[in-house]
């Protein structure tokens, strides 16, 4: 789940460093504003994306219960998906039991212990 909370965080620099990069190509004159003759349209629609950083803010808060969902469908999916396929398709032989087979040739039963109550213990001691 470690691994995919830092993916969610990787991804949110990336995309913040891109956005920074493509902003600073308008940036003529190098003093960390886009401003008069350097505001083109393009320019605008840099500082737009640049400016809609809500779910880059958000991403540490919430990347945590999306990690935790994602991880919880992801494991139900793989595990819950072999589960039902073995279920349904695969028949499982089991070895044969020598102690059943050398009743079977013997004929003889074999007997079973009968449980002992509480009770039969305190009456024999």
């Amino acid at each position: 789940m470690v691994c995919g909370y830092v993916l969610i965080i990787a991804t949110v620099v990336v995309a913040d460093a891109t956005d920074r990069a493509k902003l600073e190509t308008f940036d003529q004159n190098r003093d960390g504003r886009v401003e008069g003759f350097e505001r083109t349209r393009e320019a605008e629609h840099a500082m737009r994306d640049q400016g809609r950083d809500t779910g880059r803010a958000l991403a540490p808060i919430l990347g945590i219960p999306l990690t935790a969902i994602w991880y919880t469908l992801l494991f139900g999916l793989l595990y819950g998906g072999d589960w039902t396929f073995r279920k349904l398709f695969v028949r499982t032989q089991f070895p044969p039991n020598p102690m059943v087979e050398a009743e079977q040739k013997s004929g003889q039963q074999r007997v079973e212990p009968k449980p002992v109550r509480r009770d039969d213990m305190a009456s024999r001691g």
